[in-house]
């Protein structure tokens, strides 16, 4: 499927959800059921499952969408028969009090349609932006039990172990090949949550993208400075 120029600057949620099986698919092949194997098929499930969904996963629920619209529909119904009303009366100029007195029903109306329709339009933004923290939560979630993950690969632990010869080279490859691929799952998870930005413009929900990124940079960052000192302890022993 070929895609314009201008789509490539925006996340393809199935080319994401492509690469999240790739990487799935290769951590299969080098570590079938260990820890991460099961890890990065469950996250692929859950990219899975967004794709299906798509922005239906923040909206708000019909019924509240219908109720805004019904209600927006009736205020303004309402706002015009208030202006009809208004309008006739005005004939009435002579009578000074008629006309005050419908003149300040007419702003009651059009106050309370304003603050009807800022309300609803609120509930209605607030579900939306509960349903997008809680999903970013769970990817929150999942950044951290990568973390866990990687936690046990402790290269100091080659660094200072007495083994020689092949089964330490492998260890240091096994090693190194878990840490890339944890980094990897933790860059996935930024991306991921960054399409909720596209579903939901919301300042509390962009903080939130903005806060799991860091997490997952910061987190990758540590996997690649093991994947580093692995490197300096190859050569070492070389």
């Amino acid at each position: 499927m070929q895609h314009s120029p201008q789509s490539r600057s925006t996340i393809i949620l199935e080319e994401l959800a492509e690469t999240c099986a790739k990487l799935a698919r290769r951590i299969h092949a080098s570590f079938p059921g260990r820890g991460i194997d099961d890890h990065a098929r469950s996250f692929v499930e859950r990219v899975n499952t967004i794709i299906k969904d798509g922005r239906r996963a923040v909206d708000a629920p019909k019924w509240l969408t219908r109720l805004s619209v019904f209600g927006g529909i009736a205020a303004v119904s309402l706002l015009v028969l208030a202006s009809v009303l208004c309008v006739r009366r005005v004939g009435d100029i002579d009578n000074l009090p008629t006309y005050l007195s419908s003149l300040d029903a007419f702003f009651t109306v059009l106050a309370a349609t304003v603050a009807g329709g800022i309300t609803m339009r609120s509930i209605h933004h607030r579900v939306e932006q509960a349903q997008a923290l809680k999903k970013l939560d769970e990817l929150r979630g999942v950044a951290h039990v990568t973390d866990m993950l990687q936690i046990a690969k402790c290269p100091t632990r080659l660094l200072y172990s007495d083994s020689s010869g092949g089964a330490e080279a492998g260890d240091v490859r096994e090693m190194t090949e878990y840490l890339s691929y944890g980094a990897e799952l933790q860059s996935l998870t930024a991306k991921v949550a960054a399409v909720y930005g596209r579903w939901c413009s919301d300042a509390s929900v962009h903080a939130a993208i903005d806060g799991i990124e860091r997490l997952c940079t910061d987190l990758e960052r540590k996997s690649l400075q093991k994947v580093l000192l692995l490197e300096q302890i190859h050569q070492r022993r070389c």
